[in-house]
């Protein structure tokens, strides 16, 4: 009998396996820009999309003290003369998408077109690499020009390490290319951080093996390293598909992991930023494991079973009384 049961109790335990980090995205088309939220085990999966309602693309990055969820933009240009370009920044609710415009003095001289923009965990000092070294404290909102890096890169996104316990150790990874045009994994700033990615150096860690053209970066809070990818693919004579890859990269190597497509609501969709989720802060009760569908769905089962099965072993046992009186 306890057998009989095995199935039901691996089912239950099944999703909690299954279920990964809680990812943030946003991905853009010829209709609106979407706030995406998925699950890195099964990006194919949209969990919620929410419009936005913007005309301009944005990079992803949650505070890591705070949990606030940030937008970096370019903006659009909609009258001529072009008035200067502005890069929001936005802040933008996880749970509404209702976003506005942050008021950072001198973070609009932070170049941010093409690239990425990451926040230290610890010194809360957003790092860009676009043109220059920059970094920028949301402590004392002033912005500060580093070292230049010794060696120049493109960089499609970048990332920091959590800290190691007792703090300290966060380093910094940036994924682009030199003067090969390689897609390649770079570290800037020493081992464990130390000198800082202030200094401007720069190691090469390894190439990157993967199809398409790497769009987003992050690193979650328990040290996975996930990035998106950009393709068109011929899905029929003539007939193209734009598609986004999640993978994971090993840090220490440059290995790739390919988990699988990105759902976008558009099929032109293009996936601009990702942000995996801080601790605690996911999609709400329905991201405790044993509350998904397949979890409650056993759950029920295994109880009926166990229930049914005592129904019976008493109405046996009384059987018995009865034919032994």
């Amino acid at each position: 009998m306890r057998r009989a049961w095995l199935p039901l109790v691996l089912a239950l335990v099944a999703p909690l396996a299954a279920r990964g980090e809680t990812i943030y995205a946003v991905a853009g088309g010829i209709g609106d820009i979407y706030l995406l939220r998925f699950d890195s085990a099964t990006p194919w999966v949209t969990e919620v999309a929410i419009p936005l309602g913007l005309d301009f693309g944005l990079t992803l990055e949650f505070d890591p003290q705070t949990q606030a969820l940030y937008g970096f933009v370019r903006q659009g240009c909609p009258i001529d003369p072009c008035p200067p370009v502005t890069n929001g920044p936005v802040i933008i609710d996880p749970h509404t998408g209702d976003w506005s415009f942050v008021d950072w003095p001198g973070f609009e001289a932070v170049p941010s077109e093409g690239s990425d923009s990451d926040i230290h965990p610890l010194t809360r000092e957003i790092r860009s690499l676009a043109v220059s070294n920059y970094r920028y404290s949301l402590n004392d909102l002033m912005l500060h020009v580093d070292e230049p890096l010794d060696i120049p890169l493109q960089t499609y996104g970048i990332a920091h390490t959590p800290p190691v316990e007792g703090g300290g150790g966060v380093e910094t990874y940036a994924i682009g290319y030199a003067f090969d045009w390689e897609d390649q994994l770079f570290r800037v700033g020493g081992p464990g951080g130390i000198p800082p990615a202030s200094s401007g150096e720069v190691a090469l860690i390894g190439q990157i093996e993967l199809g398409g053209i790497p769009t987003a970066f992050d690193i979650s809070a328990g040290g996975v390293a996930y990035f998106s990818t950009y393709d068109s693919i011929e899905v029929s004579p003539g007939e193209w598909e734009e598609v986004h890859f999640l993978y994971t990269i090993d840090l220490g190597s440059g290995a790739t992991t390919l988990i699988g497509k990105i759902a976008t609501p558009d099929p032109q969709g293009y996936v601009s930023g990702i942000a995996v989720a801080p601790p605690g802060l996911g999609a709400g009760v329905l991201e405790i494991p044993a509350l998904s569908r397949l979890g409650l769905a056993a759950f029920a089962l295994l109880v009926a079973g166990l229930a049914f099965s005592r129904v019976r072993a008493r109405r046996h046992l009384c059987e018995r009384r009865v034919d032994a009186g």
